[in-house]
């Protein structure tokens, strides 16, 4: 009699692929993407939270909150992240890849004023008023990204207050770093 290949499961987030040892995986589902034929990723939003949203000293059930409204996106070079003048329903953070932040200029034509790259964010107008974004966010290259529900971290931000003002510490530091863009591309064009 032969073995099987995939061996019976030894628990409850036990997975088997094909010609591959049978993986134990200790993270709980919910930060996986949903498609169960793959592999769960390298990075736990949990985790990627604690690496990029400046959580020392935020309490841990207010990361873990944060967690239960986010989940992860993988985008193809070319697809869009986000459109201009639509509604900032999520908060980006990048894990993998790169996304060029455009203007749509007068003339019609796309300028790139900005490359987000791991560890930045996209949409800061998830969490600052009035809650529309003002640029196109294009991926150049394969991309993985944290989306964190915006009404729901808004709400965590006004719960928690502490943790509240680091994000928008954090927010004022990428919107400072736009329109330091913004100004270099209206120099190079005088």
């Amino acid at each position: 009699m032969s073995e099987p290949i995939c061996p019976p499961a030894q628990g409850r987030y036990t997975a088997c692929f094909e010609h591959r040892p049978v993986l134990n995986i200790a993270r709980p589902p919910q930060f996986y993407l949903p498609n169960p034929l793959r592999e769960p990723p390298a990075v736990t939003i949990l985790e990627a939270l604690n690496e990029y949203l400046d959580a020392n000293g935020v309490a841990p059930e207010t990361l873990q909150a944060v967690a239960e409204i986010s989940h992860l996106r993988e985008l193809e070079a070319g697809e869009l992240l986000f459109r201009a003048d639509q509604k900032s329903n999520r908060l980006y953070i990048v894990l993998e890849g790169q996304v060029d932040v455009q203007y749509l200029m007068p003339s019609g034509m796309r300028r790139t004023f900005d490359t987000l790259k791991p560890g930045d964010f996209g949409v800061w107008s998830a969490v600052v008023e009035p809650h529309t974004t003002s640029s196109i966010g294009l991926c150049r290259i394969p991309t993985k990204v944290v989306a964190v529900e915006a009404e729901p971290l808004r709400a965590l931000c006004r719960k928690d207050t502490d943790f509240g003002f680091r994000l928008m510490k954090q927010m004022a530091r990428v919107i400072r770093r736009r329109l330091r863009a913004a100004r270099q591309q209206i120099a190079e064009t005088e």
